[in-house]
């Protein structure tokens, strides 16, 4: 299952934490910089440099 998480506060990374332990596909949305590096690097899922309220970001 694809699954994307818009934003990567304490709630957007709990649940791509828990969700990157199961066989899902995992986007995340941050706007942050070093927001989106920690998640890539303690996670290991794909995330997206990106306003996830924008339109164009979601595409």
């Amino acid at each position: 299952m694809r699954i994307i998480v818009i934003g990567a506060g304490e709630v957007g990374y709990h649940i791509a934490e828990r969700l990157s332990h199961e066989t899902h596909e995992i986007v995340v949305i941050e706007r942050n910089a070093e927001v989106c590096r920690r998640v890539q690097e303690e996670l290991g899922v794909r995330v997206i440099e990106a306003d996830g309220s924008s339109p164009r970001a979601l595409e």
